[in-house]
Parts: C-alpha cells; sequence; structure tokens
C-alpha cells in the first residue's frame, strides 16, 4: 500500500479530528489518525488541495495547517450574534 493509499484510507476519518482540532501540523494528524509521517503529509496535502487545510506558520516554526471554513463557523457561533442566534432557536 502507498502513502497516497494509507491517506486515502484515512481521509475519512481526518474531518472528526480537526473538529476537535481545527490548528494541525503532520505529526499530529500521524499520530491521531494512526498512520506515518509521510502518509500524514500527503493526506495533509491532499486536504490543501482540495481547501480544507490551509499552510500557516513559517518554516523555521514549523508547518501548521488550520481548517479556515471550521474556524469561521467556530468564531461566527463564539460571537454574542452568533450566541443570541442559537439562544433563540
Amino acid at each position: 500500500q502507498t502513502n497516497t493509499d494509507r491517506a486515502h484510507a484515512a481521509s475519512h476519518r481526518l474531518p472528526a479530528l480537526l473538529v476537535k482540532q481545527p490548528v494541525v501540523d503532520v505529526v499530529y494528524v500521524a499520530e491521531h489518525l494512526g498512520i506515518s509521517s509521510r502518509a500524514a503529509r500527503s493526506l495533509v496535502e491532499i486536504a490543501c488541495e482540495r481547501g480544507i487545510l490551509a499552510k500557516i506558520g513559517n518554516v523555521q516554526r514549523g508547518a501548521f495547517y488550520q481548517a479556515p471554513e471550521l474556524i469561521a463557523v467556530l468564531e461566527e457561533a463564539s460571537s454574542l450574534d452568533g450566541i443570541r442566534r442559537i439562544a433563540a432557536r
């Protein structure tokens, strides 16, 4: 099985991981999905290509990736207006 195959096999578990932790690095993805660093790197690259993750940070500090759409939803839900809308339901 290639790294891309392993990444695809783990890809269905990535969204649940991102809900718990919307900013990740390759090591975190590998450890929490139980895949190799190479497979995690492939998975992160695929997620970036599809717009699920966006790279943040720089090489000196290490590459981190965030789920921008998920973060936007969380920020909206935690805003005062968002809280009022949720409470009004």
